[in-house]
């Protein structure tokens, strides 16, 4: 189960100055960045990572994006087999009457994370740890090349 203070996400949404997050009065750190969306852990959910989206126009597009988001994850389970990480989405209309999505997971042990994991494992670990990975691109790829309606990436 995911730990989420939806009051809090309100209050943070409703205070916050995109261009400096951290500086509200709600205590936030950046855990990172992605395109269009910002990873935010607060003191008060310390093992929870929230993920803002960018404003969507309506409601509509956010049912729309989280059917996206559930269709493209359950494809990833049944079709190749991954393990997908629990989420759950949090929809704030703020008092700019922007349309916003939440996303959050169980915030992961930083070591474990990929990047970070491969910097300082030993070659042995390094060899073992890119074989897994690979044996579970390699299907993705084959995927793609065989079906253009549908097709995967990961980051």
């Amino acid at each position: 189960m995911i730990d989420i203070d939806i009051q809090l996400l309100k209050e943070f949404e409703n205070q916050l100055n995109t261009n400096d997050p951290e500086g509200g009065t709600i205590p936030v750190k950046i855990l990172g960045y992605g395109e269009m969306s910002a990873i935010f852990l607060f003191e008060e959910m310390p093992e929870t990572a929230i993920k803002r989206m960018p404003p969507f126009h309506n409601a509509q597009e956010i049912s729309a994006y989280k059917s996206s988001i559930d269709e493209y994850c359950g494809f990833l389970t049944d079709k190749f087999n991954m393990n997908i990480a629990e989420y759950a989405y949090v929809e704030i209309v703020n008092k700019y009457d922007e349309h916003i999505l939440y996303v959050a997971q169980n915030k992961l042990d930083v070591k474990f994370i990929g990047n970070r994991l491969i910097q300082s494992c030993k070659d042995e670990e390094l060899e073992k740890i890119l074989k897994a990975i690979m044996n579970k691109l390699i299907p993705i790829w084959k995927w793609n090349a065989q079906n253009e309606d549908m097709i995967f990436g990961l980051d």
